[in-house]
């Protein structure tokens, strides 16, 4: 038999059966992707943190991303943060409502920044008078009322997480780190964290826990200190119709929601004007309107399906940004 590979015989071969070669590269190719896909480590929502700068914002620029950046690279958030997003709603303010609603359907947001000035889209007209009765927080809490942690419930809770490995009291005690190791290892062993697969991997992993909580309360002694001298502020927000009366109660006939839902980052642009490098906004129901940074506030989201202890990567995140922007009074 006339075995003998020629070019007539390939030419013939791959004449008529050349959808089946191309099947079968299809086939490897998408077996070995589905392969790769299944037993990738996929990123977990709490390891990217998430920023949004509201639509009444002014659009971010090229600056901003590079700082953005620097504060990845540099080591500010612990090592579980691995992204980090920025979202400018500002850019596309039609769509806003929409994006926002898409990513935290997917658990994705940190932080939200948007003034405490009224909500120029909202205008109300009575008697030829203009007045706009909600401000942006406000009409931010309204529309998302199950979103946002009460900050002073945040704080409390970070308060008693700290605790756990400072002996009962992180403000005199010391950091147990076997505590913070073990704990970590169980949490290994339960979710099956592949990154942390050999002995190796655990044990450096488990110093990085460490290092994570000392962040934690780095973050929050400085924040607490820029709370009582009174360089930022929380702001007690309320959640009200697009007419500015208070959503009630049906029961009580109290405010449905109220708390302290956002935090004034510059209540006093003489110690804190330098946010209008991160985040600003123009007044647009004012006689002469021009950008500013006095009262941008910042709302921290509450992601249900993400544990709690990893969303105090904001509070590193904002005191960061209060550090950066801080510039002491002068005295004299």
């Amino acid at each position: 038999m006339d075995a003998k590979i020629t070019k007539q015989r390939i030419g013939r071969m791959l004449s008529y059966d050349w959808i089946k070669i191309v099947a079968v590269i299809a086939a490897v190719i998408l077996g070995w992707s589905l392969v790769f896909t299944t037993t990738a480590t996929r990123i977990q929502p709490w390891q990217e943190f998430t920023v949004f700068s509201y639509s009444s914002n002014v659009p971010l620029d090229d600056g901003y991303y590079t700082r953005q950046q620097g504060i990845l690279q540099d080591g500010v958030f612990s090592y579980e943060t691995i992204e980090t997003h920025t979202y400018d709603l500002s850019t596309q303010k039609d769509m806003a409502h929409t994006m926002l609603q898409t990513r935290l359907s997917t658990n994705e947001g940190d932080v939200l920044f948007l003034p405490n000035a009224p909500d120029a889209t909202n205008p109300v007209e009575k008697d030829e008078q203009t007045t706009y009765p909600r401000t942006y927080v406000q009409a931010m809490l309204s529309s998302y009322p199950s979103n946002f942690f009460d900050i002073e419930k945040y704080l409390q809770g970070m308060d008693e997480y700290l605790d756990e490995y400072y002996g009962g009291d992180h403000t005199t005690g010391t950091l147990d780190e076997d505590k913070v190791k073990q704990a970590f290892l169980d949490r290994v062993k339960a979710n099956k964290d592949k990154r942390f697969k050999t002995e190796k991997q655990k044990q450096a992993g488990a110093l990085d826990e460490v290092e994570r909580i000392r962040k934690y309360k780095t973050a929050y002694d400085e924040f607490t200190g820029f709370l009582q001298d009174g360089i930022v502020t929380l702001e007690t927000v309320t959640a009200v119709n697009p007419d500015g009366t208070v959503i009630k109660n049906e029961t009580t006939d109290e405010p449905a929601l109220e708390g302290k839902f956002a935090l004034n980052l510059c209540p006093d642009v003489t110690t804190m004007g330098k946010l209008s490098n991160w985040y600003s906004y123009v007044d647009e129901t004012v006689e002469k309107p021009a950008m500013t940074s006095k009262n941008m506030c910042v709302m921290f989201f509450d992601m249900y399906d993400v544990d709690d202890s990893y969303e105090y990567e904001s509070l590193v995140y904002v005191t960061y940004i209060i550090k950066d922007c801080y510039t002491p009074v002068q005295n004299g």
